[in-house]
């Protein structure tokens, strides 16, 4: 609707006034010419006159009648077009006050706004302006109000159900016809401009920032983009068609023909960089389309693979050098299983080791193979156990069987192998310790025939031992020369510490001659006797991998805090870790060792005693690498450290 347009209506009724004049005047002319013909001469004047105004009366308001109807009918006109042009404009008009309330709103601002026109009107436009956006909406109309010039700016509005959505307002100062300066605004809804312009802004970074090198062609295949990973990857291209980087020109073509035609194409290529040295690349292309389907556009996403691909060949190399090696090693039988027990490799030592080829042993079961009928059920176990926990089958000693029938022992290692994309796989690595069993039966008979000759040779020596103490004792107790008595207790001394040497080979024997064992620390701690000094501990559920003498070691541990650790009243154990390791502390509050006394009180025949004890100790410790020290400061108790490495204890709870 235009300024002219919108004064219609007023020019009109300011206009009336003349308008009646000009509409006496033609009645008045009308009347005139009807009166000629219709009135005669004789008529009183009285009754011509007053006839005379009813004429004239008459065809003035039938005039202004017509006039009337042409006037409405321009004004509904008028009012047609302001509805057309103001209330279902496509944008929101709408004329607010200097104080920032609504005077007046379109269809399309109220529609806009989620609210009625009615109430509109006197809400502060400020109600709809989202918090972090009003600064922006101020300096705005205070821009406006200062300067008198038209202003835009963008900010986002919120309707009464907290939905948002963006705007772009303009806005110009006018005045009311009282003079009050007013402000109208233009309210434009830009949301879906504003959500393509961020889902372009996304797109750009992603494309920009990719890790892929991303080059555009136009449909004919001229190169116009390419993102900084391209720049990278392959340099400055130019203009040039990307179908010549390609080292194989067959398979460009291939690929540019194909996305050309509306299709896609994925693949290794091998590609030029733009020094003209070549790469891997692992290639995905594809057109882009407008909606009639039309290509306009070209799109080569680019994945360096070179650095994969020569690690792939080194892999393989590899991994033909270790089946090499697995395969021509004949001291370690190697063997692969489904987990259902389905062999699935079979190596040269195990055709060696189990008398089946490698041809019969493929596609049959192990259980049906080389485990010995008892042990089927505990192999299920295990496996099961395995997969469902995660924890490896404790490497270890097993008889198996031969396909003859015969036993073979092996050390057995297990090991659950899983590669993506493919069922797990359960290998064994055998080795055959059948002369190492023989040998150690051996000498475990040689070292029975030896303890047994020890055991007679220190029954003979006991009984002759005691026979020189009891002749000894008779001829002290004949003799009253002190000279000879003197030496003749000396004599009793040396018998007394030879029986003493002889017992303690008795204990020393037995080390090393039995498998160590798991062994309950708490049991062993309990089976002290305590009365003398009382034990506290806190080592509860621990066990560890040692000699079966290992509770010796506790005991002679006890036995040195009673003779030594004068005015000690408690003992205490604690067990803890320690990078991977557990430290066995046994304190006691006596006096104390000497700092020049910390190593030589584990060597044989040191302290007040024989010294015997603390030597025996660290000589049972180490036969599984246990080691001990002692660590207290003198005036504070004694303190001994047990390290037991890592593997050689657990917790048992």
């Amino acid at each position: 609707m235009t300024p002219n347009d919108d004064n219609k209506p007023f020019e009109i009724i300011s206009h009336a006034a003349e308008r009646k004049v000009a509409l006496r005047n033609q009645a008045e002319e009308q009347a005139l010419a009807m009166e000629q013909v219709t009135l005669s001469p004789q008529t009183p004047e009285e009754i011509q006159r007053v006839l005379h105004e009813l004429r004239v009366h008459q065809i003035e308001l039938e005039m202004q009648n017509e006039e009337l109807r042409t006037a409405q009918a321009r004004i509904e006109a008028g009012r047609v077009r302001y509805f057309d042009l103001y209330d279902l404009a496509p944008v929101g008009y709408c004329t607010v006050s200097e104080q920032g309330l609504f005077l007046e709103a379109n269809l399309t601002a109220a529609t806009l706004l989620n609210m009625a026109r009615s109430d509109l009107v006197k809400q502060p436009i400020s109600r709809f302006i989202l918090e972090e956006d009003q600064d922006i909406y101020y300096l705005h109309r205070r821009q406006l109000f200062l300067t008198g010039e038209p202003q835009e700016c963008e900010l986002r509005l919120a309707k009464p159900d907290g939905t948002l959505i963006w705007s772009h307002l303009t806005a110009t100062v006018a005045q009311t016809e009282d003079g009050v300066p007013v402000c109208r605004v233009v309210l434009s809804d830009i949301t879906e401009r504003k959500r393509a312009e961020e889902a372009l802004r996304l797109f750009r970074d992603l494309v920009e920032h990719s890790s892929d090198a991303i080059g555009m062609s136009t449909p004919e295949g001229r190169h116009y983009f390419q993102n900084e990973a391209f720049n990278r990857l392959f340099g400055n291209i130019g203009e040039y068609p990307p179908d010549r980087m390609y080292v194989d020109k067959a398979i460009g073509k291939h690929v540019f023909e194909t996305i050309q035609g509306g299709g896609s194409w994925q693949g290794e290529v091998n590609m030029f960089k733009a020094d003209r040295t070549n790469l891997d690349i692992f290639l995905r292309a594809f057109a882009i389309k407008d909606q009639e389907g039309r290509v306009i556009g070209l799109v080569g996403l680019h994945t360096d693979i070179t650095e994969h691909k020569r690690m792939e060949e080194a892999l393989k190399a590899s991994e033909m050098r270790f089946k090499k090696i697995l395969q021509n090693v004949d001291s370690v039988a190697v063997q692969g299983y489904a987990l259902d027990g389905t062999v699935r490799y079979w190596n040269h030592a195990s055709e060696t080791f189990y008398g089946y080829s490698a041809k019969e042993a493929l596609g049959r079961n192990m259980l049906d193979l080389i485990i010995p009928p008892d042990r089927g059920n505990g192999v299920k176990a295990d496996i099961r156990h395995m997969v469902e926990t995660g924890e490896s089958i404790p490497a270890g000693e097993l008889e198996l069987i031969r396909k003859d029938g015969s036993y073979i022992s092996v050390y057995s290692s297990h090991a659950l192998v899983e590669v993506q994309g493919q069922e797990p796989e359960l290998f064994c690595i055998d080795v055959d310790i059948t002369d190492r069993k023989a040998t150690e039966q051996a000498l475990h008979i040689t070292n029975r025939k030896l303890q047994l000759l020890s055991n007679i040779t220190r029954h003979d020596i006991q009984n002759k031992i005691m026979a020189l103490q009891g002749y000894l004792d008779l001829a002290i107790d004949e003799t009253h020369d002190p000279t000879l008595s003197g030496y003749l207790n000396k004599a009793e001394m040396a018998a007394n510490a030879i029986q003493k040497q002889i017992e303690f080979t008795k204990v020393y024997e037995e080390l090393g001659v039995h498998t160590p064992a798991w062994q309950q620390v708490p049991d062993i701690i309990r089976a002290i006797d305590d009365s003398s000094i009382p034990i506290r501990h806190d080592c509860n559920d621990i066990s560890i991998f040692a000699d079966p003498m290992f509770e010796k070691v506790l005991s002679n541990l006890y036995d040195n805090t009673i003779r030594h650790a004068d005015g000690a009243e408690t003992v205490t154990i604690g067990c803890e870790k320690q990078d991977g390791n557990l430290l066995i502390i046994w304190e006691d509050n006596g006096t104390g060792v000497p700092d020049d006394q910390k190593e030589l009180i584990f060597e044989k025949g040191v302290g007040k005693n024989t010294g015997l004890g603390l030597f025996l100790v660290r000589e049972i410790l180490s036969i599984t690498g246990i080691s001990i020290r002692e660590t207290g400061e003198q005036g504070k108790g004694a303190r001994f450290e047990i390290t037991v490495p890592e593997g050689k204890w657990r917790m048992s709870g």
